[in-house]
């Protein structure tokens, strides 16, 4: 069974089995039991996303290092500081689909990001940098929020700093959430990173793995 600590990032797939056109993404807000979990509820262009009680769900849970599926009800949507959320029922113990590639850790990183475009010569270039924040990284990529919009499928540069170790990569957007508009950073976006070298790769592994040791190191002090 997929182990979720208090305060863990979790991504989130939901999707309506009677319904396979209508899949969301969105982040676990709590746990409020052990078959009981809290979710942001997903919205699309400002709108919610409708996850009416009592009907039946699967949700996919991606976790550091394992993704797991559960069948779920939803119980009801409650809303709390111009915010909605939505609580399920978990219904079993879930499957584990597979082992991830990378750790992943939740953090929060400042990150300027661009559009790529080609040059005359056919190189990608960057073009006009915007201000994000990583919520989520590991050595295959990353969740990136901003208040700026970008599109499925996008080539973005990406340039952060991990203390103080300078990168810059190229990802792809291949998935897009789009929050309350009245948030600072309504969109987020799953980013694959693309041609990374093992190096960099590294670099980010290592760095996560530091950020982890530091948190459990808090955590028992």
């Amino acid at each position: 069974m997929l182990k979720i600590g208090n305060g863990t990032t979790v991504e989130i797939s939901l999707i309506n089995p009677t319904d396979d056109a209508k899949q969301y993404s969105s982040t676990v807000e709590g746990l409020l039991d052990k078959e009981t979990v809290l979710i942001r509820t997903p919205a699309t262009y400002g709108v919610y996303a409708k996850l009416l009680p009592n009907e039946v769900y699967t949700l996919k849970f991606e976790s550091e290092s394992e993704t797991f599926v559960y069948r779920s009800s939803v119980i009801k949507n409650v809303h709390n500081n111009q915010m909605q959320f939505t609580e399920f029922r978990l219904i079993g113990d879930g499957k584990r689909l597979r082992q991830r590639g990378f750790f992943r850790c939740a953090c929060n990183i400042p990150a300027l990001f661009s559009l790529s475009e080609f040059d005359e010569s056919g190189a990608l270039v960057p073009h006009g940098y915007k201000k994000g924040s990583i919520l989520n990284l590991s050595g295959g990529g990353l969740v990136l929020a901003s208040r700026f919009e970008v599109h499925n499928g996008n080539l973005i540069f990406l340039s952060f700093s991990l203390d103080d170790i300078k990168m810059n990569t190229l990802g792809e957007v291949r998935r897009k959430t789009i929050y309350d508009f009245n948030m600072p950073n309504p969109y987020q976006y799953g980013v694959m990173f693309v041609g990374i070298g093992r190096v960099d790769q590294d670099k980010i592994v290592r760095y996560l793995y530091r950020q982890q040791g530091m948190m459990h190191s808090d955590s028992l002090s």
